[in-house]
């Protein structure tokens, strides 16, 4: 394949797609003040907790009383040094802060690492405003680091041995499964019979595993096996029939041909790098076979088809026809293949063909480039069960290095900028909002147990946080043990035995907070863990509701997902019960209202519109303590009733 001559106008086009690929990306999936509400997952508050011991000398910790691995590790050590210089307080919207700077050091690292100065201009751009990659900078995660680490290591990989070794190890540290991805990177360039292809990979394995072990409860970190093994049994306990088994299994495997991971990408990179991995090996005489199969697919309702049109109209338009032998010369059926050795046909004769430019890898390079970046998709997808975004976006490295190895083809540039603003809808806002209620939970958990009391969580960093961080001066909080094993192998060991009751019971586990879904019984549901508690556990029985907080109009978008509870294990287990029926709490923000409420079974809280009818806020199946955040929204009148009373129970300050 030759080059085709350099296009100005197509690479001032390309520019100005790219700079409108930037703008779109940071406009819609920038967020100006991220928060738990809309950026900062509950998985991102296990690194702040597990920073922050550090930082004041408790150690790795985040499960009371248990060292962890099961957080990224180099970015948790990062986080270090930045909360003991900008504290606590601050450190969950400067950690998202850092990873967006670490997003726009990644694209300058692709601006500058490319020769050719308006291709690496483009790149840099689109990973600029790529939409995934903006929004999971945000996470506080390790996400924009990993990205960081794996862009270092593919665009720096020709630096040496010691430099290849040093970021593969720096990139599976960033996130442990990028390891095979590192393997992917230097088998594509040695070969797999070489030391200089294993070596970085198994350096990066052996510093990683050691460190699992030393921090954590085995070779692999904390949080690789819990919550795969969850989904994994409670499917297994529904003794689903085969034909169950296989629609189960498919759902998950599905996406990784080329399906909707991939689309999340780059549906465009994607399929660039498959077509330049299998472009030599796909006889041209069957080059409309997969635009046939990908046309017949959508037509029966088959949908995240697009890498897989991409890839199909790519070998449409540049097939590669195989050498044959002509009159004892050997000739390549596409003119893009061999030389032109005279303007007036004397020299071998060719049949004009599309051209492209020359790739700048070996065919095998993207093969196992490829084979790296499927196995992370395999592995979270098919082999965990556990897909999730953020798991994608280190990948977005594989559609770029496809890119810029065809870069110097102006109008590829421009396509790929124009099918990235196109695509920039498809990655969406994520259900947070039902943190607000985990947060409530964290604030006001304090005010309820005895100081130190020890509380089980499933969903713990939220609320480990709140319980570390709290204002000067303050009573002591409440120890937080994790419950699902992300972040405590002791409590894992104990789930998969089917004895976490006994195992709390051990531990002078005294309260259990979290969405009620979390204890139900029933493995059909999301997250359901009460079938593992043990034998004869029944949540109405066993767990006395304590507390509960609620943020009005907010879920976390599940089944039994709506609301907070906090229970005892026993009803002799201790909880502060105040005087008051309702008091407004000084502790809210500016457009909402606190209400704590001393409520009994069967009573329902009700607030007055300023017309003089009532409207329910909340309903209550159990005596308990309510905590209610109340939007501007509902607060009418300021006035709340309880149902069939005629007087108020409480008088808010309207805003």
């Amino acid at each position: 394949m030759n080059l085709p001559p350099r296009q100005r106008g197509g690479g001032v086009l390309a520019l100005a797609a790219a700079a409108l690929a930037a703008w779109v990306g940071l406009r819609f999936h920038l967020h100006l003040a991220p928060d738990l509400s809309n950026r900062l997952r509950d998985d991102a508050y296990y690194e702040f907790t597990w920073a922050w011991n550090v930082a004041r000398g408790l150690g790795p910790v985040v499960s009371d009383g248990i060292t962890t691995s099961g957080v990224q590790l180099l970015w948790s050590v990062m986080l270090v040094p930045v909360v003991l210089l900008v504290g606590p307080m601050a450190l969950p919207p400067v950690a998202s802060w850092l990873g967006f700077a670490l997003h726009v050091a990644t694209a300058g690292l692709w601006c500058f690492s490319t020769r050719d100065r308006l291709a690496g201009a483009c790149l840099a751009a689109c990973w600029l405003g790529h939409p995934l990659l903006v929004r999971e900078s945000q996470n506080g995660q390790e996400t924009a680091l990993a990205c960081f680490c794996l862009s270092a290591l593919w665009l720096l990989r020709t630096r040496g041995l010691v430099a290849t070794t040093v970021l593969a190890v720096l990139a599976g540290l960033a996130r442990s499964e990028l390891i095979v991805v590192a393997a992917g990177v230097t088998f594509g360039r040695h070969g797999p019979f070489r030391v200089a292809a294993w070596l970085p990979p198994v350096a990066a394995f052996v510093v990683v595993a050691a460190a699992n072990r030393l921090l954590g409860g085995g070779w692999l970190p904390d949080s690789a096996l819990p919550m795969a093994w969850l989904w994994h049994a409670n499917h297994d306990s529904l003794e689903a029939t085969t034909k169950q088994i296989l629609q189960q299994w498919w759902w998950f495997t599905r996406p990784i041909l080329l399906g909707g991971p991939w689309a999340l990408v780059s549906a465009m990179g994607t399929g660039l790098a498959v077509f330049l991995a299998i472009r030599r090996m796909w006889p041209s005489s069957l080059r409309a076979m997969p635009a046939l199969a990908v046309g017949a697919a959508s037509a029966i309702g088959v949908s995240d088809l697009v890498p897989a049109g991409w890839v199909a109209a790519l070998l449409v338009l540049f097939p590669c026809v195989h050498w044959r032998r002509t009159a004892g010369v050997v000739l390549p059926a596409s003119a893009a293949d061999v030389p032109v050795t005279s303007r007036s046909g004397s020299g071998p004769s060719r049949r004009r063909t599309p051209r492209l430019p020359s790739v700048s890898l070996p065919q095998r390079r993207w093969c196992w480039l490829l084979l790296g970046a499927a196995s992370v998709v395999v592995l979270h997808w098919a082999v965990r069960w556990y897909p999730r975004d953020y798991y994608l976006a280190p990948l977005v490295v594989i559609a770029f290095a496809a890119v810029r190895a065809m870069a110097r083809w102006r109008l590829l540039l421009l396509v790929f900028a124009l099918a990235q603003i196109a695509d920039f809808r498809r990655v969406g806002e994520e259900h947070l909002a039902g943190q607000k209620e985990q947060a409530l939970a964290g604030n006001w958990l304090a005010s309820l147990v005895p100081p130190g009391a020890r509380v089980g969580c499933f969903n713990a960093g939220l609320v480990a946080w709140m319980s570390v961080t709290r204002p000067e001066g303050a009573a002591p909080g409440a120890r937080i043990v994790n419950l699902d094993g992300v972040v405590d192998s002791r409590a894992f060991a104990a789930l998969r035995a089917g004895r976490l009751a006994a195992w709390l019971d051990e531990q002078g586990v005294a309260y259990v907070l979290d969405n009620p879904v979390q204890f139900s019984r029933d493995p059909r549901l999301p997250h359901a863990c009460g079938h593992w508690f043990g034998d004869g556990f029944d949540p109405a029985r066993d767990l006395v509701e304590l507390a509960r907080f609620d943020v009005l109009g907010v879920d976390n978008g599940r089944p039994g997902g709506d609301g907070v509870r906090l229970y005892g294990r026993s009803p002799a287990f201790p909880v502060h019960s105040p005087d008051e029926v309702a008091v407004e709490l000084a502790q809210a923000a500016a457009d909402w209202r606190i209400v704590r409420w001393r409520a009994l079974s069967g009573q329902v809280l009700e607030f007055e519109r300023v017309a003089g009818h009532r409207e329910t806020l909340l309903a209550v199946d159990a005596d308990t303590v309510a905590f209610v955040a109340i939007p501007r929204g509902l607060l009418g009148t300021g006035r709340l009733f309880v149902r069939g009373r005629a007087e108020p129970v409480l008088e808010l300050r309207v805003l």
